[in-house]
């Protein structure tokens, strides 16, 4: 069903977690920014 990795080992894994990171702070600076 997910073609998301999740064992913690998996580099790719990791890497996943970290663009999700990065897009939720860029999506939470954009709404920041347009509510300024």
């Amino acid at each position: 069903m997910s073609d998301i990795p999740q064992a913690p080992a998996d580099g790719r894994s990791s890497h996943w977690q970290l663009q999700r990171i990065v897009s939720q702070l860029r999506g939470a600076r954009e709404d920041w920014r347009a509510r300024n």
